[in-house]
């Protein structure tokens, strides 16, 4: 029972999938231009006439869209990979400012700031805490103002203010069930190809089987059942040289089918390697990927499938959990057994508890008598390191 070393491998990079620009792009142009066009009419008076940042509000006015701008942008390009901690601390820097703005501008059009945070709340939290922001900001403008018009007005302008938050904030949740929907179908379509190259595999592996049972029963036993008859007439006529050439072809020709039927028996590899490549390449994001020991392949069911559904665990975890842009993926064979590595770039989880799948998939491994090792770390991706020992048959091609 041997293992490839896996020095020699083939790396294969699951190609780019053709697909609309990510919602972060989209938020991030969309989210710049209308702070561009908001900030407009306090930048350009100071752009022509820069000593007017001695006055204390125009200056706290700069630092209120500077803090702005620097939170949206941090927010916006990494969308996916921010922690909680991090998303909510960046939505109160937003809304603070843009509070901050709408207090010293003393203009309506800097709350239209405060619908970019809701978009962005939308995106980063669950609906009820994108709501419930939502709903704080509107209660924080409600005061400014109360101070510059009677409690109608102030109450008709808030009203228009949180149906903006509204319509960004329902434009963003559309967006947010959109993308993970269309991620999830072309990780579910991925998922069925890869299972129907396994099950062609499974039905290869069957049908050989079948042939050589068949070539045992049927074709062994007639050719057993000649060798005797022609071994009887050849001790009835001894002089006959043609009976004996005869019985020993009969006899070699049953030795033949006998290796036959015992080379299909034993020739019972599942190509796995094809079959992960077939998962990888229907997966629009993350990208990953693979690193497969050349020539390697698994001849019981059991390993190569919890080994498939451990790839299968890793982009799920990757793509819903981690919101990685690329996943490695490594298999290969040593001295102290089978070795399948998963790696992302995503948000990590430490501390958290293990979900369903990755429980399933230590059970697997440790059922097939390995180990199964995880690493994740916050901001450092997910990693994670199965180990199986050489109990199956597995190989290296020559």
């Amino acid at each position: 029972m041997t293992f490839g070393t896996g020095e020699r491998g083939r790396r294969y990079d699951a190609p780019r999938m053709d697909r609309p620009p990510p919602t972060r792009m989209l938020l991030f142009v969309a989210g710049t231009l209308a702070w561009a066009a908001i900030a407009q009419p306090f930048l350009l008076p100071l752009a022509r006439d820069p000593a007017s940042l001695r006055d204390a509000t125009v200056a706290a006015s700069f630092a209120a869209h500077a803090a702005y701008l620097g939170a949206f942008v941090t927010s916006a390009s990494r969308l996916d990979r921010l922690g909680p901690t991090s998303r909510i601390v960046l939505l109160a820097v937003q809304s603070i400012s843009a509070l901050v703005l709408v207090h010293l501008r003393n203009l309506w059009l800097e709350a239209g700031l405060l619908a970019i945070v809701a978009a962005q709340a939308s995106l980063l939290l669950s609906r009820g805490a994108a709501l419930g922001w939502v709903a704080a900001q509107t209660v924080a403008i409600f005061p400014f103002y109360v101070g510059r018009a009677d409690v109608a007005q102030a109450a008709f302008w808030t009203a228009g203010v949180l149906g903006f938050q509204l319509f960004a904030t329902t434009i963003g949740t559309v967006a947010r069930h959109e993308a993970a929907a269309r991620a999830e179908v072309s990780r579910v379509n991925a998922e069925l190809h890869a299972a129907q190259v396994m099950l062609a595999e499974s039905a290869r592996t069957a049908e050989r089987l079948h042939i050589a049972r068949e070539l045992h029963d049927a074709v062994g036993h007639h050719l057993t059942a000649m060798s005797i008859h022609l071994e009887l007439a050849r001790r009835t006529s001894p002089g006959e040289e043609a009976l004996a050439r005869a019985h020993e072809l009969a006899k070699s020709t049953l030795a033949e089918v006998r290796g036959v039927v015992r080379a299909m028996r034993e020739e019972r590899t599942l190509d796995l390697p094809r079959a992960i490549e077939a998962l990888a390449a229907g997966v629009p994001r993350p990208q990953v990927h693979v690193d497969l020991a050349e020539g390697l392949v698994i001849d019981d069911d059991a390993l190569a499938h919890a080994l498939f559904r451990g790839v299968q665990e890793a982009i799920t975890n990757a793509a819903r959990h981690g919101g990685a842009e690329h996943l490695w993926i490594r298999l290969a064979a040593g001295p102290e057994g089978l070795v399948l590595e998963a790696r992302d770039d995503g948000r990590g989880a430490e501390g958290a508890a293990e979900g369903s799948g990755l429980s399933g998939l230590r059970e697997r491994i440790e059922a097939l008598g390995g180990a199964l090792t995880v690493t994740p770390g916050p901001g450092k991706g997910f990693e994670w390191r199965a180990v199986v020992p050489p109990r199956a048959r597995t190989m290296a091609a020559p």
